[in-house]
């Protein structure tokens, strides 16, 4: 990371392109898997760094991950608070354990939420080509996080992922990083 030293202290997680993990510095790191290296991809990187989105809801990109011989493996972005907004919002026992004392305007403060996020980031021309609410972490009905931003579509570089439930038809089977 611009010449300082990471360590990776624990894996939280993993997904189909590669590993986040919490770091002593109070970060987190996404390491890619070696497959999913491009140019295209840091370069994507490199631009988002360069146009910060400063907003407390929103994991974005803040500096590239080397490992010791230099070669670009993944970034750093902000710690994520709460738990998956698919396992936990969006059925009702689940609901009701992770936030046992919410009412329906508890579920509209948290949509209000995730609205205003997503506005943020669209008045930066930053679309979410993949609204997925495995990447939105609900913390309280004002406080959420979206993870996964390096998904995100910004200038000329498209949103290659895509949710099912979210999708519309007529791209379902089409190769996303290409629309």
């Amino acid at each position: 990371v611009q010449g300082r030293r990471v360590t990776l202290v624990s894996r939280l997680g993993a997904g189909g392109e590669g590993a986040v993990y919490l770091t002593d510095r109070d970060s987190v790191c996404k390491v890619y898997e070696s497959t999913r290296l491009t140019s295209t991809l840091q370069e994507k990187l490199e631009l988002m760094i360069s146009k910060p989105i400063n907003h407390t809801s929103v994991c974005w990109p803040q500096s590239l991950v080397t490992n010791a011989a230099g070669e670009f493996v993944g970034y750093l972005l902000p710690l994520a608070k709460g738990k998956e907004l698919q396992r936990t919002v969006f059925i009702k026992p689940l609901l009701e354990q992770a936030f046992p004392n919410w009412w329906r305007l508890d579920l509209l403060s948290l949509a209000i939420s995730i609205v205003k996020t997503i506005n943020h980031l669209h008045d930066r021309q930053v679309l979410l080509g993949d609204i997925n609410p495995l990447n939105i972490l609900v913390e309280s009905a004002t406080s959420v996080f979206f993870v996964d931003t390096d998904s995100y579509q910004i200038e000329d570089f498209p949103c290659p992922v895509g949710t099912a439930t979210f999708l519309p038809p007529d791209l379902n089977g089409v190769d996303l990083g290409t629309v």
